[in-house]
């Protein structure tokens, strides 16, 4: 079981984090904030290249495989994200189910 202090040291943690960042944002034009993040995009991409054929020597066709490559690596993320709110959602379900037995004598049907 989850301690309470625990829990708010965390959401207090990431609450000053998001705020230090959005301070820090706001005193960067749209041409800086790409700037300074363009070493990170670029650097992602590189993972998806770096996992190219290395006999395809055409750039062009190389770029068009590993932006594949991303898509595939976003849609798998997107689909553990759907199958872990179903889950959550059954056992909550789950759980409220197992409560109105408790408060009903065994038999919530």
């Amino acid at each position: 079981m989850r301690g309470r202090g625990t829990v708010s040291e965390k959401a207090e943690r990431s609450l000053r984090a998001a705020t230090a960042a959005n301070v820090r944002w706001s005193r960067r034009t749209l041409d800086q904030r790409r700037e300074d993040t363009q070493a990170a995009r670029d650097a992602g991409l590189r993972q998806f290249e770096d996992q190219v054929d290395p006999s395809v020597t055409d750039p062009d066709d190389r770029a068009a495989m590993a932006e594949n490559l991303r898509r595939a690596h976003m849609q798998r993320m997107t689909l553990k994200s759907i199958q872990a709110r179903k889950a959550a959602k059954l056992e909550r379900l789950a759980r409220q189910w197992a409560a109105l037995e408790d408060e009903f004598g065994g038999d919530a049907a």
